[in-house]
């Protein structure tokens, strides 16, 4: 979570960023944001409310999507360290 934090921060307006809930309640969730904030919204939500946009196969997952709408690439599981998640935003954020 913290390396989402990170990157959000170094990108700017270069890329947004959008958090989605699906595993805790609303409650937990504020909390947890509580103490670890970020600079960009995150929405409640479910997997299945998801489902329209890609077929999310496990949790954490990261959906590139283009400036048109298009998904560009899924990420599934944790990014182990701030150089992979920034070669994958610098790869589709173009």
């Amino acid at each position: 979570f913290p390396l989402f934090a990170s990157a959000a921060a170094r990108f700017g307006r270069r890329v947004a960023f959008i958090g989605a809930n699906v595993n805790d309640t609303t409650a937990n969730a504020r909390a947890f944001l509580t103490v670890h904030p970020v600079s960009y919204p995150s929405y409640q939500g479910s997997t299945s409310s998801l489902s329209w946009l890609a077929q999310i196969e496990g949790m954490p997952t990261t959906i590139f999507v283009t400036r048109s709408g298009k998904v560009d690439d899924v990420h599934t599981g944790q990014y182990e360290t701030e150089a992979t998640l920034v070669d994958d935003i610098e790869r589709y954020a173009g």
